[in-house]
Formats: C-alpha cells, sequence, structure tokens
C-alpha cells in the first residue's frame, strides 16, 4: 500500500544499483592506480591527427600559391602576415641598400664619359677618324744591332704620337727618324686612310695627315652604329640588375613585389638615358649635316 505524505519512510533501492557501483570504483580505482597513463580522447587520436594535419598543409600551399599569382597586397590579412613572415630579410641582407640605385646611376656615367668621348672624336673629324684604330697600325720596322736588318711589327702608337689637330688635320709625332719611313708606309698601305702622310716643313719628326670629307649617308651610319654601342650598353646595366633581382628573391630576401618595383625603377632610368642619346644623335646629325655644306 503507497505511503502519501509518509517522509520516514524508508526507500527501496533497485536491486542492480550494487553491480553498477561496483563495476564504476573498480574502473576509477584502475585509472587512478595508474597516474602516468593519460586518458585518450576521440580528436586526439591519429586518424584525426593525420587529417587536421593534411588541412593545414593544404591550406598553407594554397596561400604560397596566391602569394605567387596575386601578389602579396591581394592576400586576405591572416595570409599577408605569414607571407611578410616568410620574406623576411635575414640580418645579414641590406634591404635598403637593395633599393638604392646609386649603382646604376654610376654605371650610366662611365658609359656616358666613354660614348661621349667617342662622339667628340666624331663630330671633330666626320666619324673616320679614330685616333685607337689609327694606333692601332702596324708598322714594319728594321732592327738594328747583332739582328740587323730582321723585320719587327709595332703597333704606330708605340712608335709616334697622334694628336688630333681639329677639323680633318692629324699630327703624326714620331718618337724617332728611322720610323718615318715605316709609318708613312703603313698608313698609305692601310684600308682606312689609304693616302700618304705629309711631312711638317718645320719638323722633322712631325707628319701631317688629312681626313678627307665622307659621304653623307657612311657618315649617318657609322653615327648611327655609335649611338646603337652607347644604348645596348644602357640596356646591359638593366638586364645586370634584374639578374640581381631574381636572385635575391630566389634566395628569400626580396618579395615578388619588391622585385616588379625595382624593375620598374630601373626601367624607368634606362627609358630617360635612352631619349636623352637619342637626342643627341639628332643635334649631331644636323650639326654635321651643317659641316657637310661648308666643306
Amino acid at each position: 500500500m503507497p505511503l502519501h505524505g509518509n517522509r520516514s519512510a524508508t526507500a527501496v533501492a533497485p536491486t542492480w544499483w550494487p553491480a553498477l557501483l561496483s563495476s564504476s570504483s573498480t574502473t576509477t580505482a584502475t585509472v587512478l592506480s595508474n597516474p602516468g597513463q593519460s586518458v585518450a580522447h576521440f580528436s586526439q587520436s591519429p586518424v584525426v591527427h593525420a587529417k587536421k594535419h593534411r588541412e593545414k598543409a593544404k591550406k598553407a600551399a594554397a596561400n604560397e600559391k596566391n602569394a605567387d599569382e596575386w601578389g602579396e597586397d591581394q592576400l586576405p590579412s591572416e595570409s599577408r602576415n605569414k607571407t611578410r613572415d616568410k620574406f623576411t630579410p635575414p640580418s645579414d641582407f641590406d634591404h635598403e641598400a637593395a633599393f638604392d640605385l646609386g649603382d646604376v646611376d654610376t654605371a650610366y656615367a662611365k658609359i656616358d664619359e666613354r660614348f661621349e668621348k667617342r662622339l667628340q672624336e666624331f663630330k671633330a673629324s666626320g666619324g673616320r677618324f679614330n685616333p685607337d684604330l689609327l694606333g692601332q697600325l702596324k708598322v714594319k720596322t728594321t732592327s738594328g744591332g747583332a739582328d740587323a736588318g730582321a723585320a719587327e711589327m709595332y703597333p704606330l702608337r708605340e712608335l709616334a704620337s697622334i694628336v688630333h689637330r681639329g677639323g680633318r688635320a692629324v699630327s703624326i709625332l714620331v718618337s724617332d727618324a728611322s720610323y718615318i719611313k715605316p709609318i708613312m708606309s703603313a698608313v698609305q698601305n692601310s684600308e682606312q686612310f689609304n693616302q700618304q702622310p705629309q711631312r711638317d716643313p718645320d719638323n722633322d719628326l712631325e707628319l701631317l695627315l688629312r681626313i678627307e670629307p665622307e659621304n653623307p649617308d657612311e657618315q649617318a651610319k657609322r653615327l648611327k652604329a655609335e649611338v646603337n654601342g652607347w644604348k645596348d650598353a644602357v640596356r646591359d646595366v638593366l638586364s645586370t640588375r634584374k639578374s640581381k633581382h631574381a636572385t635575391w628573391q630566389k634566395n628569400k630576401h626580396l618579395t615578388k613585389d619588391d622585385v616588379k618595383n625595382l624593375d620598374k625603377k630601373v626601367k624607368g632610368l634606362q627609358d630617360k638615358k635612352i631619349e636623352a642619346i637619342e637626342k643627341k644623335e639628332k643635334q649631331l646629325l644636323v650639326e654635321l649635316a651643317n659641316r657637310q655644306k661648308r666643306l
């Protein structure tokens, strides 16, 4: 008969409780008796861990691909930060020096100095007279002493000084009278000059050479060749610099965006330099044409 309202009545426990309590106590005791043994959770199982590792590697590969294809500025903020960390310049690399284009200006200055001198010579003589070419002429001389009569070959510049007197006049100042006739023969037999130098009436050791005026079309071709050589030398500077940029990117010193920026800056300097060279070419062509009219 049910007991209503009798709080002092003793509740009867189900018959299966002792077995459950006994099993729970045994399990707890087993775990606590081995404190060094960790309880394995499902999230730490080898299968789940391998899956997470693959997903992480896949995400990193995707970010790297996006960095290469889009550029750093177009990546999400999280990926962009990781990309910056990846391309952080090592402490031994001078990042500021890489963006200093002073070496480009120095290279251009050396090239300008060399070709400006050549154009001045071209302007003075019309392009046919080249002191270096005249100095390279081989002169056949006769030695004295024990080997008297033996022929020896010397560059003209080792036997005489070459002085451009202005216009089309050139002086050859011979160091010894015995070289006079051999030098005259060498100049007369050369394809470039093909004339016999004249003796100076006031100086026995001086020979006078007069460069004949050149055909205007041939003159323009010679000038074009000089200018093209100048521009090629300028382009070589960009080629050298771009090779450095590629090496720096390969070694993770610079990002892809850094390299693009540097290439663009050096290309801009090159374009300005070539524009100035072409302007000089046009000016010189006008001057040469006007001088041809006066000859």
